[in-house]
């Protein structure tokens, strides 16, 4: 008996184990990295960066238990020597973003058309490049994005929270639904003496027979 009391406790302890990583690897947050803008419409440096911080700043308001931004110093720690994320465009925005284990990448791209700057934002899912959303924002002026950009940076964000939490909340339990049942319910008539059954498509019926 003293053996079998052990192995129980153990296998008791081994499973708590399981049930508290399983419960914390469900519990990380996702991670969201913001690439520094492609500057196509001459802005300095400074400009630029203001951009992609403005973004960070805004991915903060997501809750912190689902979701946390990398800094940019966190990111070059994690990249090659003299890595130029402002110069990363295409196929190369993914691949960065799943270079610093980030769930999400968003990149911007600012150019000047005629006199009017103009800003697109995206949003990837890096496991497997999918596009979550995108914006765009156009200004007479680089101040002139500023509020724009902060706008739709918010309703980018919304969008992830929101599909987050429907991930969340659709389980495999929440999918299941009851099983059908299709065509007559199978009735089971016990004849007794004196007594026929007469069977028709959906029931059973029972007759007397006539003394």
């Amino acid at each position: 008996m003293g053996d079998i009391y052990k192995r129980a406790m153990a296998r008791s302890v081994i499973i708590i184990g399981l049930m508290g990583w399983a419960t914390t690897a469900m519990a990380a947050p996702k991670k969201i990295a913001v690439l520094e803008f492609v500057n196509k419409a001459g802005l300095s440096v400074e400009e630029a960066g203001f951009f992609s911080d403005l973004v960070r700043t805004e991915a903060t308001s997501l809750p912190q238990d689902k979701f946390a931004v990398m800094t940019r110093e966190n990111m070059l720690t994690m990249l090659p020597e003299g890595t130029d994320l402002a110069n990363c465009e295409g196929k190369c925005e993914v691949e960065t973003g799943r270079n610093v284990g980030a769930d999400f990448v968003v990149t911007g791209r600012v150019i000047k058309f005629g006199k009017t700057y103009k800003i697109t934002v995206k949003m990837h899912r890096t496991k497997d490049g999918f596009l979550v959303a995108g914006h765009r924002v156009s200004g007479a002026s680089v101040e002139a994005l500023e509020a724009p950009l902060a706008k739709k940076c918010r309703q980018l964000f919304a969008r992830l929270n929101s599909r987050s939490a429907t991930a969340t909340t659709t389980t495999p339990e929440t999918a299941k639904t009851a099983p059908q049942t299709r065509g007559p319910v199978a009735a089971v008539v016990k004849a007794g003496p004196g007594t026929t059954v007469t069977k028709t498509k959906r029931k059973k019926r029972v007759k007397s027979k006539a003394v």
